[in-house]
């Protein structure tokens, strides 16, 4: 656990907002501004009880508006201001306690300097640049600010990756991307360090999966939410052959999952740890 008090915290990715619940509780005076590029998602945090928070939702767009629009939450202190011009969005310098942003990863944009915690799990496989993402974070963070994340990287799915390569083979077809190139663990600190971090801290798990074959890991890869993206413009499917080949795993399959862990500041001896 970090030994430090927050009071400005960004939430990136944050879903049904489980990591929220734990940050207010943690945090219990801090402005949280909480962003998922779902709004259904966003708006899940309404229907969970155990949540217990105040909350704000972005205004719906009216193409009869011309110029910004703010809103604030009755029972909530937060303002979020929008360009409808451009769709932007940020967060005005009030007495807030909690936010929720729906907007896409990539597209975050807010005034330097504005929160001494940034927290993204389980995201940055997704980010396509991820140089200037992280560039972006350091410009959002304080200068004695922390940023968390983990994500999936190293050398995950290459079972998968090698199963849906040989089934291909198999089956007479051109190899197609199936799986998305993963950041290496001992990239993240040169990454991390372009974008302005002078303090990193990374860790990693190796997890072990196991299933009855690919197709069983693959269904549940699915239902996570981290099925391939690469679908939207690559019209691939299964054909019957490789269907086969991938289910007749008579002694059951095996893989693993490499999540990279971190830890960075802006400056030199901000992180502290404490063991809880």
């Amino acid at each position: 656990m970090i030994d430090k008090d927050f009071s400005d915290i960004l939430e990136i990715s944050a879903k049904c907002g489980y990591l929220t619940k734990l940050l207010k509780t943690n945090y219990r005076n801090a402005d949280i501004t909480a962003t998922d590029m779902s709004p259904l998602l966003l708006d899940s945090f309404e229907h969970n009880r155990k949540l217990l928070i105040r909350h704000l939702s972005k205004p719906a767009y009216r193409e009869e508006f011309k110029g910004d629009t703010e809103t604030l939450d009755t029972t909530a202190y937060t303002l979020v201001r929008e360009d409808s011009s451009t769709g932007s969005t940020y967060k005005l310098p009030l007495e807030a306690k909690f936010g929720k942003i729906s907007i896409d990863d990539e597209d975050l944009e807010f005034p330097k300097d504005s929160f001494d915690l940034i927290i993204y799990s389980l995201g940055l496989h997704w980010i396509n640049d991820v140089q200037s993402f992280l560039s972006n974070i350091r410009t959002f963070l304080k200068p004695d600010g922390i940023f968390i994340g983990n994500f999936v990287g190293g050398n995950s799915l290459k079972n998968l990756r090698k199963s849906l390569i040989d089934a291909e083979t198999a089956s007479g077809f051109k190899h197609s991307p199936h799986i998305s190139p993963f950041i290496h663990f001992d990239h993240v600190p040169m990454l991390l360090s372009q974008a302005g971090f002078a303090e990193v801290i990374v860790d990693y798990e190796n997890i072990e999966l196991k299933f009855d074959n690919p197709l069983a890991l693959m269904r549940e890869v699915k239902n996570i939410g981290e099925s391939n993206s690469l679908n939207a413009s690559h019209n691939y499917a299964i054909s019957k052959k490789m269907f086969s080949l991938l289910q007749n795993y008579t002694n059951g399959f095996e893989d693993n999952i490499n999540l990279i862990s971190f830890i960075a500041s802006p400056n030199k001896n901000s992180i502290r740890l404490k063991l809880l």
